[in-house]
């Protein structure tokens, strides 16, 4: 398995060296640093160890076609490897993947082709602009019937990294994090995605695309895949953006660490400070005894009525149709509500950023439906939102005092 993590970990960055390398070559170097922008091949099949356990066949989607023991037998005297590699010289992903299924329960046979398969799909990735045709071929034809093969679904997350797609190199490893069911394939994972995410910093910075390197790393954390060094490197770039409040953020996630205390204390004197960084003030506005906050949702300007017995933050349809910027509302679903009024029907949205004080969160789903509203608000602040916060509201003062729970 060593040798698998340390060709997809090459893999995951030779592609991105490769095509910037030949579309930008004007642009910008290479980075300086020691990532590996080539990849030679390992040892032949048989002396490399089996691969990760054969997972059951239960589990898998069928070829359309099944092709027989029997057929594979060739006049000939070829044998089932022999015609294996010839189907994968020929390009012949369908017959190849068919066999490969019908020999998953011959573990020794079934591993010796899942790893010429391999073999051969880390062959094309030397040249992805060149072998894009048979790249997504063979890696789609692959997961259409081992859809949760680790060593696939990290091949794939290579292959988008080799294109620049690298939201769909993220989507691809949270969909292998889904499927691991041994800590071996989790660290295949986490590996894989450290030396991407790596690779993307290296190469966005060198451009200064800091807007777009941020919403990369905010994507990791919402797969679930960002890590503490992560943390740190978003802080040092919203420090970078002058963005001290976000930066604040995740410092205080990690000023009470003691791996990370010094450095964090290095970059923010006042980060290690930790209460004074979680806890926040936020003014309301009061109307009788109801008290209304002021919210971004996707950067629009939005106020909400503060409602702990509301389990989703709510929009007033007919505010929601005034807003210009709908394109980052993501549709979800219809769902019926209890209300005090009875039950309504409504719709479900997920919205990218929803942004309350100096917090930002993402993907925060809303309810829009169509419900009265003063002229003081667009909707009601519901628990979804607010569970994340410990929270104690001011009455006379009118100030919202919170802080974000501890994950």
């Amino acid at each position: 398995m060593k040798w698998f993590i340390y060709l997809t970990s090459i893999a995951a960055c030779l592609g991105a060296g490769y095509w910037l390398g030949t579309e930008n070559n004007n642009a910008y170097e290479r980075p300086s640093s020691n990532i590996p922008l080539s990849y030679t091949p390992a040892n032949t099949p048989a002396e490399t160890p089996a691969m990760t356990a054969v997972t059951p066949a239960s589990k898998r989607a069928s070829p359309k076609t099944k092709i027989s023991i029997e057929t594979l037998k060739s006049p000939a005297g070829q044998t089932i490897p022999d015609q294996f590699l010839l189907y994968l010289s020929l390009n012949q992903y369908h017959e190849a993947v068919s066999t490969l299924y019908n020999t998953e329960s011959v573990s020794t046979d079934y591993r010796v082709l899942k790893e010429f398969y391999i073999r051969h799909v880390l062959d094309l990735l030397q040249n992805p602009k060149v072998n894009k045709v048979n790249l997504d071929n063979a890696i789609k034809t692959y997961l259409a019937s081992f859809y949760d093969d680790t060593d696939m679904l990290l091949l794939q997350a290579s292959y988008y990294m080799a294109l620049l797609f690298y939201s769909d190199a993220i989507n691809t490893l949270q969909l292998a994090n889904s499927y691991t069911y041994n800590p071996e394939q989790t660290n295949m994972i986490i590996q894989t995605y450290n030396n991407m995410i790596k690779t993307i910093d290296i190469l966005l910075s060198q451009r200064g695309e800091w807007a777009r390197l941020t919403d990369i790393y905010r994507h990791a954390e919402s797969a679930g895949l960002l890590q503490d060094a992560d943390r740190f490197r978003l802080a040092e770039i919203y420090l970078l953006k002058d963005e001290r409040y976000f930066a604040e953020e995740y410092l205080s996630a990690l000023a009470n660490n003691p791996k990370w205390k010094t450095k964090v204390a290095a970059l923010l004197p006042t980060a290690t400070k930790t209460e004074a960084l979680q806890k926040h003030v936020v003014p309301l506005k009061k109307i009788a005894d109801q008290f209304i906050i002021s919210a971004q949702l996707s950067g629009n300007d939005t106020n909400l009525l503060i409602d702990t017995g509301a389990s989703i933050t709510t929009l007033s349809k007919k505010y929601f149709e005034s807003i210009e910027r709908r394109s980052q509302f993501s549709y979800q679903h219809k769902q019926t509500f209890l209300t005090a009024n009875g039950q309504v029907s409504g719709e479900v949205y997920t919205v990218d950023t929803f942004q309350i004080g100096q917090y930002l969160l993402n993907n925060i789903q809303i309810a829009v439906i169509d419900f009265p509203t003063s002229r003081h608000s667009s909707g009601l602040l519901g628990m979804n939102v607010l569970r994340g916060f410990e929270f104690e509201i001011d009455q006379k003062k009118a100030l919202l005092h919170f802080k974000k729970n501890t994950p």
